[in-house]
């Protein structure tokens, strides 16, 4: 599903960038930092796991936070929060838009990645002695380690689009593609005295170890984490203070007062919460559309793909009554979801991927366990999931959401 863009890609570019490091570039750096100093509870490398929905900004984040650690590439507001920073050699591997239509093509990718980071690195190396994704990143950390004469840190943005990008395929060729992907990430682990810390960045949490790889064994999900929870969204403060201007020039053209137009915002795209501590932020990528578009409220986050969601709702055609209006304790947000999956791995799914939130966190008595109430956190994800769910026709996404009567006009797209 696509939705026709009221913005060019450029000046949303621009705008996301300029916040994320005037507005949030503090945060980023307390992140790192945090990363940085956790410590080692295995012989070999954190690998430390975050994930969000889409358009929170993963790939930005590790755009920047390999700037601001390599001291690359830095404007005059950059450079001087690289002060708060370590000094650290950086590999980044951009996984976000892998596709494969066979294991062998997905092997193939997997190389042509991690060769293409041996040429942004400047490492020479004979390719014919590199037949796997595997011996490609040892090498490339090895040789980069030596390089710099220091412990690399290694990003994986879109870690798990190796595996949505194979979801189609059939059992054999699944677990064929999965372990080489698999073994590629345990070279990570393998280089002991050479990689500081890793961080993979996706939507959805899959296995990372399975009966054929030893993959990564032990993974630090840092993912609801207090020390992240508003980094990666906008408080209602923060988007009242970031886009002043903004909101001041085109509440006017959607006659509405500034308040009402910042209600607007969050209701329609607002209502996650990323700890127990259940701070509410609100999704930057489609605010940043919505005010490059002079204040016109879509479903933006619909220009994403959700074939994995869709596929998974479709087979499983599940009854998620006990996910909405009700208490659990379940630790769905941190359960992994494996590749073909039902029952509460579909909790896991949706609410990883943004279709359900936190409104409510209360205490046992006892203090032994906390309570949660999942909710569908806004008009964007109802919206997209109606039509995921085949309860309204795509053109949904088309239609513009009224900022006064956020409900009005969609049953009219009832199938």
């Amino acid at each position: 599903m696509e939705l026709v863009s009221h913005s060019s890609s450029h000046a949303i570019h621009d705008l996301a960038s300029s916040v994320m490091l005037t507005g949030k570039g503090g945060q980023m750096v307390d992140f790192i930092n945090y990363l940085d100093a956790l410590p080692r509870v295995t012989s070999y490398p954190n690998v430390n796991l975050l994930i969000r929905p889409r358009g929170f900004g993963q790939t930005l984040f590790a755009s920047t936070a390999e700037q601001l650690l390599m001291r690359e590439g830095l404007s005059l507001t950059a450079e001087s929060l690289a002060e708060g920073l370590p000094r650290i050699p950086v590999i980044k591997i951009n996984l976000t838009s892998e596709r494969a239509a066979s294991a062998a093509e997905l092997n193939a990718r997997l190389l042509a990645v991690v060769r293409h980071e041996q040429w942004e690195e400047h490492i020479e190396r004979q390719y014919a002695t590199e037949p796997t994704p595997k011996i490609a990143l040892l090498n490339l950390i090895h040789d980069a380690a030596q390089k710099y004469g220091a412990e690399v840190v290694i990003l994986i943005d879109g870690y798990d689009g190796p595996f949505t990008a194979t979801a189609a395929l059939g059992p054999k060729e699944q677990e064929e593609a999965a372990t080489a992907y698999l073994d590629m990430l345990n070279a990570i682990v393998q280089c002991e005295g050479e990689v500081k810390w890793a961080l993979l960045l996706g939507h959805t949490k899959f296995r990372l170890a399975s009966e054929t790889s030893d993959g990564i064994p032990l993974l630090n999900d840092v993912s609801y984490s207090r020390a992240c929870a508003t980094t990666f969204g906008l408080t209602v403060a923060e988007l009242k203070r970031l886009f002043a201007s903004e909101i001041r020039q085109f509440s006017p053209y959607q006659g509405l007062l500034q308040r009402e137009l910042v209600e607007a915002l969050r209701t329609c795209y607002g209502g996650f919460a990323f700890s127990d501590g259940a701070e509410e932020v609100l999704c930057p990528l489609s605010v940043y559309r919505a005010l490059s578009s002079e204040g016109m409220l879509y479903p933006y986050a619909s220009a994403g793909n959700f074939s994995f969601i869709q596929g998974a709702l479709d087979a499983a055609d599940p009854s998620l009554n006990w996910l909405y209006g009700k208490d659990g304790q379940d630790p769905l947000f941190l359960s992994y979801v494996s590749m073909h999956p039902e029952d509460k791995e579909i909790g896991s799914l949706l609410l990883q991927n943004g279709f359900a939130s936190i409104d409510k966190v209360s205490a046992d008595p006892g203090g032994l366990a906390w309570r949660y109430r999942f909710a569908m956190p806004n008009v964007e994800m109802r919206r997209i999931f109606r039509v995921l769910t085949r309860q309204s026709s795509p053109a949904l996404l088309r239609a513009p959401i009224n900022p006064r009567v956020p409900h009005a006009g969609e049953r009219d797209f009832d199938l």
